[in-house]
């Protein structure tokens, strides 16, 4: 039986750790059996795990390449949407005007062409997430931040250039806070990030 704030709880571990792609499956699935008493579940392969990393920096890169991130835009989140076909994941804002605790999600603006990501992994778990609900809107939340850490650390030679290329890093905005999150709920804050790369949340003590 899961814990009540299992997801909450995972979350926490998951963000202190920050975990690349090999720790992160490792990490994901000793989660899944400790808190949601879920182990070797067909829904969640390791294989369709990295192949919709690839999928997912695929994404990264072309809304990237499509338009910057609008001036106003002080954070992204990663967001979850849950639609008639399963668990969708696009990118939202959160404005500058921000303070504190409260961060109003822009769910318009900020990339108002961008499609979903086209992961194949969130096809099983959404079926994960009808089974165990905790256990697959968790899944969906986390699979973001192993992804962001991974691309991030894969790029760390270049990853200022890259950032001002990609229009993340300019001159008025230095640094942007990453999130995950479901639709129109509080996001997590799971890093900072600015040239020097990503800050884990915990350890970035000016927010």
């Amino acid at each position: 039986m899961s814990d009540p704030d299992a997801v909450g709880l995972c979350m926490d571990e998951l963000i202190s750790a920050l975990p690349r792609l090999e720790d992160g499956w490792a990490l994901l699935n000793r989660q899944l059996e400790a808190r949601f008493s879920i182990a070797d579940t067909p829904l969640f392969e390791h294989e369709e795990f990295l192949e919709s990393y690839a999928q997912f920096v695929h994404w990264l890169r072309s809304v990237f390449e499509e338009a910057p991130i609008p001036k106003h835009v002080e954070g992204v989140v990663f967001s979850v949407f849950v639609s008639e076909d399963g668990l969708e994941l696009y990118l939202a804002g959160t404005s500058a005007s921000d303070s504190g605790e409260h961060h109003q999600i822009e769910t318009v603006n900020i990339f108002p062409e961008m499609t979903f990501a086209a992961l194949d992994i969130y096809r099983d778990i959404s079926s994960l997430h009808e089974e165990n609900p905790e256990a697959g809107e968790y899944l969906a939340l986390a699979l973001p931040v192993v992804y962001v850490r991974e691309f991030v650390a894969e790029n760390s030679g270049h990853i200022e250039l890259l950032l001002r290329k990609k229009g993340i890093i300019v001159r008025h905005r230095e640094e942007l806070r990453l999130f995950t999150g479901f639709d129109k709920e509080k996001p997590y804050l799971f890093a900072l990030l600015n040239h020097s790369g990503m800050i884990p949340a915990a350890d970035a003590a000016a927010w």
